[in-house]
């Protein structure tokens, strides 16, 4: 059925886009916590340049996009069922291939938010020994301005698992 195809591919696409914008998303506080929004720094260790960002942002979209409509024509076992059918309420991924359910969404999630944790982890470690790598007074503002970061990494993390838990 063309609508449920249609619904897959959308689910699909989203999801994926969204987990990767949301990687992104922790990429850029490391950029801009750690690295002070110094492109040239960042390239030092990485092979991109994240000031590229725009590309990554078209990319968040285009790849989910070729992986979506390519798995409307993926036959997993060879024979002519699509991946895409009906799941239970919704169209996506054919319960009899639960296992392609995990490894090409579950998996991934998973992978995210342990890179997302991860990166919380280093923004804070990072800011907390800058501040007391500085011989600056930590004044009540500057603890003030600390707290607040960490509490926004975390509501991102927190967030992050709010909006995949309920998916999985």
């Amino acid at each position: 059925n063309l609508l449920c195809q249609l619904q897959a591919i959308m689910i699909t696409q989203t999801n994926y886009t969204s987990v990767i914008l949301s990687t992104c998303m922790g990429c850029y506080a490391v950029y801009l916590i750690k690295f002070k929004g110094n492109a040239r720094q960042v390239a030092k260790h990485l092979t991109l340049d994240i000031s590229d960002e725009p590309y990554l942002i078209t990319l968040a979209f285009v790849i989910p996009a070729v992986l979506s409509v390519g798995f409307l024509f993926w036959q997993p076992d060879g024979d002519d069922i699509s991946l895409y059918g009906g799941a239970q309420q919704w169209c996506w991924i054919r319960p009899a291939f639960g296992q392609h359910q995990f490894y090409l969404w579950f998996m991934w999630l998973l992978v995210a938010f342990v890179f997302n944790f991860g990166i919380l982890l280093v923004v804070q470690l990072y800011w907390d020994t800058y501040l007391r790598g500085k011989s600056i007074i930590y004044t009540r503002e500057l603890h003030q301005s600390t707290i607040v970061i960490n509490h926004r990494l975390q509501a991102y993390l927190f967030m992050f698992v709010i909006i995949w838990l309920p998916s999985t």
